[in-house]
């Protein structure tokens, strides 16, 4: 009977460690890169000379400094948009949560700017194209005009409308701010997604598409910048004064620690 007993327990061991499984992936950006690689683990939105690091998918790439990642969109204004964007590769589960910190050097231009700081879920680069949900928060300094919103992207280049949006000072990303997105499926199969900012809960929608939500996919982040005035230079800011300065992602959601007040 103890033989018995202890086969159990450790079936039972074994259950829970792979219910529990899940895999991570965190960095400080610690290498230059252009784009960003780090020993191919990324996978970029734009194109270069390597198309298992840059899928072509209607956007940017993403370069990385020491100790920060930024986009290498141009600023021109749309269309295309052409937001730049990094995911992880490999194999994710689609319970996904992105924490990010974002780095902003104060250069008051940026204010003039669209620019936005973004958390991906469920993400797939192709040639062509890119899918997934994609969470963006104005950053700068927050006043009146910040504002956060997510939704989808489409495989037919299209953006689905907003989720769920918030605007005003509450609602920008500025230097230090700690972002996070999660999504996980509720009880009809539907993907929520929500956004916290430094462990608040900021905004959380619903995708009710049906057939068109993303079930699968990779997690990353991106960047959108967009000069006020057209061309970009004098008093808009470039796509180097903001990135992030941290990433972690993991297919185990939602994450924990947080606080679920919409402000």
């Amino acid at each position: 009977m103890k033989s018995v007993i202890i086969k159990r327990v450790l079936c039972l061991i074994i259950f829970m460690g792979g219910a529990l499984a899940q895999r991570t992936y965190t960095t400080k950006f610690p290498k230059a890169e252009t784009p960003l690689s780090e020993n191919h683990n990324w996978i970029n939105q734009g194109t270069c000379a390597d198309s298992a690091l840059c899928r072509g998918a209607g956007g940017s790439n993403i370069n990385s400094s020491t100790g920060v990642a930024h986009g290498t969109q141009s600023g021109a204004a749309p269309p295309p948009y052409l937001d730049s964007g990094a995911i992880v590769g490999g194999t994710w589960g689609p319970s996904q949560m992105v924490r990010i910190v974002v780095n902003w050097d104060g250069n008051g231009n940026t204010n003039n700017n669209y620019d936005e700081t973004e958390i991906r879920l469920r993400n797939t680069f192709s040639n062509g194209h890119g899918q997934g949900y994609n969470i963006n928060c104005r950053t700068g300094t927050p006043n009146s005009n910040s504002y956060v919103q997510m939704g989808r992207f489409n495989p037919n280049g299209t953006f689905t409308s907003p989720f769920a949006q918030a605007s005003g000072k509450n609602a920008g990303c500025t230097n230090g701010d700690v972002l996070t997105g999660a999504v996980v499926n509720n009880a009809r199969g539907q993907p929520v997604i929500s956004f916290y900012r430094n462990g608040v809960l900021i905004i959380q929608g619903t995708d009710t598409g049906g057939a068109a939500a993303i079930q699968s996919g990779s997690p990353g982040f991106g960047f959108y910048h967009q000069c006020a005035s057209q061309p970009c230079g004098g008093s808009n800011g470039s796509n180097t004064d903001f990135g992030i300065s941290s990433f972690f992602a993991s297919d185990l959601a939602p994450p924990s620690g947080l606080t679920a007040v919409v402000h």
